[in-house]
């Protein structure tokens, strides 16, 4: 069925949809501003890697938002590999796009590569209960893998410069270097739940690029 989390937050997201004010699509005709900041995130999707968390630096330019940074996995804590993200202010408070000055709406494109994720415990468990005659030990296996999600998320304003954020998307990743056998899916579709704090740095004022 479908997950009652994914029902509440799109709930939510129509909820912002409706507080719009009309002036969702209108040009923006204000000065080009870079903005540059840190984010930390954690996230769980259908790789089955657990959870995993993300420093990441990014670059903001009006509604546009470019993100960068690595992957670090909570399952046997060490580096795992590198994200990329995209994210597009649909609703922004701030710019009188909604009457709650202090709530953002977004959409995002997500992609990352791993290169030594390990499974999740669960997983690992449930490949030896189901898939009895597989003689390869995953506790220490790096996987290889890439995904790749895009959907919508919240930010909430706090203090200052800084932002609570919450996402959910739906997409699918793929394992390059599973051993053949496995009753693990190496290759699927699902969905990807990541929240986090972001600090934006004061903005540069500039006319151009």
């Amino acid at each position: 069925g479908i997950c009652p989390v994914s029902i509440a937050f799109f709930a939510v997201i129509n909820i912002c949809l409706l507080l719009s004010n009309g002036s969702l699509f209108a040009q923006n005709k204000g000065k080009v501003y870079e903005n540059f900041g840190l984010c930390v995130s954690s996230s769980i999707s259908a790789n089955r890697f657990g959870v995993i968390y993300a420093p990441s630096l990014f670059y903001k330019s009006k509604r546009n938002l470019f993100a960068a940074g690595v992957k670090i996995q909570k399952q046997k804590p060490h580096f795992c590999g590198f994200q990329a993200m995209y994210e597009y202010t649909i609703l922004d408070g701030n710019s009188g796009d909604c009457y709650l000055n202090w709530l953002e709406l977004y959409a995002f494109a997500h992609a990352a590569y791993y290169n030594a994720a390990v499974l999740s415990a669960t997983a690992r468990n449930e490949e030896q209960t189901e898939n009895p005659g597989f003689t390869v030990n995953l506790d220490n296996k790096k996987f290889t893998a890439v995904d790749a999600y895009a959907g919508f998320g919240l930010r909430v304003k706090f203090l200052k410069n800084f932002r609570w954020f919450s996402s959910i998307g739906i997409g699918g990743y793929d394992v390059l270097n599973a051993p053949k056998g496995m009753y693990y899916n190496t290759h699927g579709v699902g969905m990807l739940m990541r929240t986090g704090i972001s600090f934006q740095f004061n903005r540069i004022n500039r006319t151009h690029f």
